[in-house]
């Protein structure tokens, strides 16, 4: 025996392979670690996170759901208004509008309402809680929608335009008075 053979022998003896796969079994192996492992990065991580902005979300269906809102695109439309949503839960909760329901009451008073949601900002009316705060005045708000519209009157912009006259206003609000008061029958009767 030569000296090689003795070490390849006394090799082969020490470290012997524990299990012995085929080749389609060790490319599975390696699909479900790498699987396994990209599920620990997202748990690890905590989310999917969207190319576009700083959005995080828990899983796919959530990131593709979120990537609309770049786009635009919704995809549930209500047929009775132009209302349009992503979410076929928030089209079944805004279909109680249409239909006049309003389940959601408060015991403290006589406000129903036909979303939850808006149940729980009118509870805030009776505790005076404002948790949106303007940075830049003492304005604040119990909807943040109420104060993302706030803002808009501490910008220059005047992203609103009458298609009727050169008006420009900073708020849709604003150009919904402004058609009012100037365009409608109504207004310019007031007017006259």
């Amino acid at each position: 025996m030569t000296t090689l053979q003795f070490l390849n022998r006394d090799l082969l003896e020490r470290f012997q392979p524990v299990n012995v796969y085929s080749l389609s079994t060790v490319t599975r192996l390696k699909n479900n670690e790498r699987q396994r492992t990209e599920r620990l990065s997202i748990v690890k991580a905590g989310t999917y996170s969207c190319d576009l902005c700083c959005y995080k979300g828990r899983d796919k269906t959530s990131l593709t759901i979120h990537r609309r809102t770049h786009t635009g695109e919704m995809s549930y439309e209500c047929t009775l208004c132009p209302y349009k949503t992503n979410y076929n839960t928030h089209l079944k909760s805004h279909m109680s509008v249409h239909k006049g329901e309003k389940p959601h009451v408060y015991d403290q008073c006589d406000f129903a309402a036909a979303q939850a949601s808006d149940l729980t900002i009118h509870k805030k009316t009776h505790t005076g809680e404002k948790r949106y705060i303007c940075p830049l005045c003492d304005y604040s708000a119990n909807r943040i929608g109420s104060l993302n519209r706030h803002k808009q009157t501490h910008t220059v912009e005047r992203p609103y335009g009458c298609e009727l006259c050169e008006y420009r206003s900073k708020t849709r609000d604003l150009m919904t008075k402004h058609m009012t008061r100037h365009h409608s029958e109504k207004g310019r009767k007031k007017g006259s």
